[in-house]
């Protein structure tokens, strides 16, 4: 063996074994310690990483429970189970979070809103947009390209025939990545006992609104003004609802010129009056429906089940409480353009 070849092995040994031992060194001087309880609680989390708490993915969200003390509800997917785990885990006081799904605030369908050009691009949402805001003529409108369901990881959103996102609330996890893949910012994340809510987003006045689509809001207030309390003010000439008061939102359905709020429900329960009705007539005066209820004064009222819209308002005004809720209420689909 030459001697320069050996010197040469002999040198590279030796400065392996001396980098060797350095990061030896180094690895144990400057570990970072792991605190056992972030493992566990990522083995409790679900793993989809979809970035719902506002963290990088489940490690990382672990880790700030653990070192930063981070609100234990954030986790979307997981729901109420994960956050009663983990709250067992560190000790901690178990709290009930509010099941959200998403909600698409927009009925722009291809029947009900116009097209200001044709489109031949990519059909991406964001691209479609960079070209001139998009090619709906509201400003506010869905583009329609499904953005949003190629980012959802839970198979929750497809698109329906009419060119609208459709959400699944029982797939629906609430992670948020379709709200923040929207570049219209058109879908919110609401508690998933909404059933009526505004499918608009246009802050354009009246006039604006019916020139590019049937079906937008014209901020007319009308569902201010018949909806009790103050969950529904107007700001910037569109209503905005505080869903996580669960209002009363069946007058401001019925009320709207446009028709503007959908309602989830395919059929609505109704009111009865029994016989211990004595014709006091405080429900005919609350009624928003005409011929509603109907009968003579001091004698026993009649409700039409085909006209009762469900509103509940002569439940609280009839003194022999006569009145009373029939049917069940039943459900469209998931379809949330509809």
């Amino acid at each position: 063996m030459s001697p320069v070849f050996l010197y040469t092995l002999v040198t590279l040994g030796g400065i392996g074994v001396i980098l060797g031992a350095s990061l030896a060194f180094a690895s144990k001087q400057f570990a970072v310690e792991v605190d056992p309880r972030v493992e566990q609680i990522l083995e409790i989390l679900p793993g989809a990483n979809c970035g719902g708490c506002g963290y990088a993915g489940c490690s990382a969200y672990a880790d700030a429970i653990v070192r930063e003390g981070v609100n234990t509800t954030l986790c979307a997917p997981g729901g109420p189970d994960v956050v009663h785990k983990i709250a067992e885990l560190l000790g901690l006081e178990k709290t009930v979070s509010t099941r959200k799904v998403a909600y698409l605030h927009c009925a722009g369908a291809h029947d009900k809103a116009k097209d200001k050009y044709i489109y031949d691009g990519i059909k991406d949402c964001r691209k479609a947009v960079a070209f001139a805001g998009g090619p709906k003529a509201c400003e506010y409108g869905c583009i329609g390209y499904g953005s949003c369901v190629a980012v959802c990881k839970f198979d929750a959103l497809h698109m329906g025939e009419d060119g609208l996102p459709v959400v699944d609330r029982i797939k629906c996890t609430g992670c948020g990545a379709c709200v923040r893949e929207c570049p219209k910012n058109l879908f919110t994340l609401e508690p998933d006992s909404t059933i009526i809510y505004l499918a608009c987003s246009s802050h354009d006045k009246g006039k604006a609104v019916k020139d590019v689509c049937s079906v937008g809001c014209i901020g007319c207030g009308i569902c201010v003004k018949v909806t009790e309390g103050d969950v529904i003010e107007m700001k910037d000439n569109l209503p905005s609802v505080k869903y996580e008061e669960s209002p009363n939102l069946i007058l401001a359905q019925y009320k709207c010129p446009t028709k503007s709020y959908k309602d989830l429900a395919a059929k609505r329960p109704h009111m009865n009056i029994d016989t211990k009705c004595k014709g006091h007539g405080e429900c005919v005066k609350v009624c928003p429906v005409k011929d509603c209820i109907t009968g003579e004064e001091g004698k026993p009222h009649l409700i039409n089940g085909k006209l009762c819209i469900g509103c509940g308002l002569c439940l609280g005004v009839c003194p022999e409480k006569a009145i009373h809720v029939v049917g069940a209420m039943g459900y469209v689909g998931m379809d949330m353009s509809s």
